[in-house]
């Protein structure tokens, strides 16, 4: 009766191994797209909300963004036209032609960015003094 048992056991878990091995990489497919589809679509989509929204009402002005893209896997980041209005007025306050830059995998596990290349190209900065003390940034 003993060995019945014993390989009623065997077979039981011979069974349900490939049960779990489905699984296991069901799961691990699962979490592979949903990381690929959220690093490549949802970041510069959030990016692109929180700097019209958000950074731009803490501005006070309003803020323009062209392309967006994010690469989750090498972690490199660039936008390209963004763009802060004067407080009154269309024109620019600042304009960047574009931005981009690449992070390391140690930002991630010391929970502070850490950025090992930084390119900004055609920055530009309208300063203008109205009174002594007063300029359009203050």
């Amino acid at each position: 009766m003993s060995s019945g048992a014993e390989s009623l056991t065997a077979r039981a878990v011979h069974v349900g191994r490939p049960r779990r091995l489905r699984m296991t990489a069901i799961v691990i497919v699962a979490a592979f797209a949903i990381y690929t589809l959220a690093g490549f679509f949802g970041v510069p989509l959030l990016l692109n909300h929180f700097a019209r929204g958000f950074v731009a009402a803490r501005l006070h002005r309003r803020v323009t963004v062209g392309t967006i893209r994010f690469n989750p896997y090498t972690l490199r980041f660039s936008a390209d036209g963004l763009h802060v209005s004067e407080r009154e007025g269309p024109a620019d306050f600042a304009a960047v032609g574009q931005i981009r830059f690449k992070a390391s995998w140690s930002s991630l596990y010391r929970l502070a960015p850490i950025i090992q290349e930084l390119t900004i190209e055609a920055p530009a900065v309208n300063l203008v003094r109205y009174q002594s003390h007063k300029l359009n940034f203050a």
